[in-house]
């Protein structure tokens, strides 16, 4: 039987003998730690598919992306993002900005493609589903982390709240309820990261010498 977590749409396969006889699957999501409760009854479906179960075509899919191409020296911008609006006027001001952008359907497929691409900027929200894209971040080694801008966009705090930021392992922190300044928050974090990233440019510059 093939399933996929609520939370964060991780997808697994459970042995048939493994399914129980009640027809209700609960289970711990072992990559987000999400729990899980599916009524296979309500939710079957062609093929077998149950609650929570993706099509086979999109599993194959999700398991077969490769990395994405771009222009050389475009500026790259991953967006996961579910509010709307807010997502909405990001997306405007990275076009006006000439930016390429990139986004996902799951948080599965934007794990791969975090992990497959090296973007200039990652925007996430912060949302508990979210937790395996911020793992996939503090995997990279320090010189890919540090040459990619990484925003947070929630609830949890104000804008540019600097403990929430470090505690997320992200740049900065940027919140919903600014989102009639949403411009003028992404100029300001594009500003903050290139002070940020400044010595260490300098201090590459000279080791190159």
């Amino acid at each position: 039987m093939r399933i996929h977590c609520q939370q964060c749409a991780k997808g697994f396969t459970v042995p048939d003998e493994k399914v129980p006889d009640n027809d209700v699957l609960r289970f711990k999501c072992p990559a987000c730690g999400g729990k899980n409760e599916l009524d296979t009854r309500e939710q079957a479906g062609p093929a077998g598919q149950v609650a929570g179960d993706a099509p086979a075509d999109q599993a194959q899919a999700e398991e077969m992306l490769e990395p994405e191409i771009y222009p050389p020296g475009a500026e790259v911008v991953f967006i996961f993002v579910s509010h709307g609006e807010w997502s909405e006027r990001v997306q405007e001001y990275l076009t006006q900005m000439g930016m390429y952008q990139s986004t996902a359907e799951t948080v599965e497929q934007a794990r791969q493609k975090l992990n497959l691409n090296r973007y200039n900027w990652v925007i996430l929200e912060d949302r508990a589903g979210n937790a395996p894209l911020l793992q996939e971040i503090a995997s990279w080694p320090g010189s890919s982390r540090r040459e990619v801008n990484c925003l947070l966009v929630g609830n949890a705090a104000r804008s540019f709240d600097p403990n929430e930021a470090f505690v997320k392992g992200m740049n900065c922190y940027l919140s919903f309820d600014d989102e009639e300044r949403v411009e003028e928050l992404l100029e300001q974090a594009r500003d903050e990261y290139n002070q940020y990233l400044a010595p260490w440019q300098v201090a590459m510059e000279q080791v190159e010498v």
